[in-house]
């Protein structure tokens, strides 16, 4: 089996550096394996994916490249891919199911990540795009992903308010003469956040200031309304209380931190900004289902 990376070759004599997403041959004849960090496995035959009608995939002439990109296209995770001049020629159906786009033609072959300023939308994260075009593994951690902004350059009619935090993966590929064929991104969603305007705003709100002291009128005058009003719609579009979403993410959070063993259970409790000795261990058993010192058993065995 290959590992995180090491290179990976494929029939098409197209390799992968350092993918997430890995293939290999299987032992069935011309059948290949799609591997995905933490999604499972799934086996296909070559015929099934040199049969596959889709427009993004028949504009490749090349029968390698059609099979390669209907591999990618297997893939339930999103992903993008741009030749070496930073043009996108290639997203999955997940990819475009992550940015809301309901056609690859949308892009109309113009966007370019190199010189997009949608990018910049993104932050200071440009000078390290560009080095995964210079045959660098980039990594980003929990960028959020631009959607309204994708949405207004491509005039789409149907306004999202989503807010999706990824992490991705930036590498790579290479041809059989060792020359840069294409650069691929590859996303993971780490958080998601779907539904009215002020919802998603309060949601983000509440994950960027997990840490602190929960205060309502923080909160609402984050999202422009008032105590009342943004409790009420909270509660009518999550069926939950602001404050009882919050308290869910003070315990997703030491949960993570009860993972690490070089902390006693009233460290953790404190690198989350809470007293073991006061109410969240009775919130944390009452929510988990177990004490927090039998939680981090749990996870030990």
């Amino acid at each position: 089996m290959f590992h995180v990376g090491q290179l990976i070759k494929l029939k098409s004599d197209i390799t992968i550096q350092g993918a997430v997403t890995k293939v290999i041959p299987a032992d069935g004849e011309n059948q290949y394996i799609v591997f995905t960090n933490s999604l499972g496995i799934r086996t296909y035959c070559e015929s099934q994916i040199s049969e596959m009608e889709d427009s993004r995939i028949a504009v490749f002439e090349d029968k390698r490249e059609k099979f390669f990109f209907g591999l990618l296209e297997q893939v339930p995770v999103p992903i993008q891919v741009y030749r070496p001049d930073g043009l996108l020629i290639f997203a999955n159906s997940a990819g475009l199911d992550l940015i809301h786009l309901p056609s690859f033609d949308v892009f109309g072959g113009s966007f370019n990540i190199l010189t997009d300023p949608v990018i910049d939308t993104w932050g200071d994260v440009r000078e390290e795009i560009k080095r995964s075009f210079d045959g660098e593994t980039v990594r980003f951690e929990n960028i959020k992903v631009p959607l309204q902004e994708i949405i207004k350059r491509f005039t789409i009619e149907e306004m999202c308010f989503d807010s999706s935090f990824q992490n991705i993966i930036c590498f790579p590929i290479y041809d059989g003469k060792a020359q840069l064929k294409y650069v691929i991104h590859l996303f993971t969603t780490m958080s998601l956040f779907t539904g009215k305007e002020e919802i998603v705003k309060a949601k983000e709100y509440l994950e960027a200031h997990w840490f602190e002291d929960f205060d309502v009128e923080k909160v609402a005058s984050a999202v422009n309304l008032s105590r009342y009003h943004f409790a009420r719609i909270f509660k009518k579009y999550t069926s939950i209380t602001p404050y009882s979403y919050y308290q869910e993410l003070k315990i997703k959070k030491l949960k993570e931190v009860l993972g690490d063993k070089n902390l006693t259970i009233g460290e953790a409790f404190s690198a989350c900004g809470l007293d073991y000795s006061g109410n969240y261990a009775k919130v944390f058993k009452k929510k988990v289902g177990m004490t927090p010192s039998q939680y981090r058993k749990s996870i030990e065995t």
